[in-house]
Formats: structure tokens, sequence, C-alpha cells
């Protein structure tokens, strides 16, 4: 979710077998602009460092979610 008002983004991942994850960095890099390659390997290395022990395939499958949905976003 972004509000252009306050400049702000929200990057919310569900569906992941546990409660939701908000990836912090990913809405940095989200309000940054960043290119689609810079921003799956930010969305790649959060899931990654979550904590929350994905397998690669999760990690490719969430990646691929939540840079369809930014993607959407412009």
């Amino acid at each position: 979710v972004t509000n252009p008002q306050d400049s702000s983004a929200r990057v919310v991942l569900g569906a992941i077998d546990g409660p939701p994850l908000v990836l912090l960095r990913t809405a940095k890099a989200v309000l940054d602009h960043e290119e689609p390659a810079r921003l799956s390997s930010i969305v790649r290395q959060e899931l990654s460092t979550s904590g929350r022990d994905f397998p690669s395939h999760k990690i490719i499958l969430h990646c691929t979610s939540v840079c369809r949905a930014v993607a959407n976003l412009t």
C-alpha cells in the first residue's frame, strides 16, 4: 500500500504459513522507485533474513507475489 500524501509505503506478505510479515526494507525500496531487478533482490534478501526459514521455492513464490503487486501499483 502506498500513500502519496505522506510519502509512505507498507508491504505486508500474508498466506505464508504463519502470521503476516511486514517487509520494511521492501517498502523503502518501493518508495525509492527501485528497478524491478533490485526490488526482487531486496525482497529475496528480506525473506531470507526474516527468521521464518522459508525454503528456496517459497522465497521465489513470495518474491514473485510481492514484485507483481508492486508492479500493479504503477
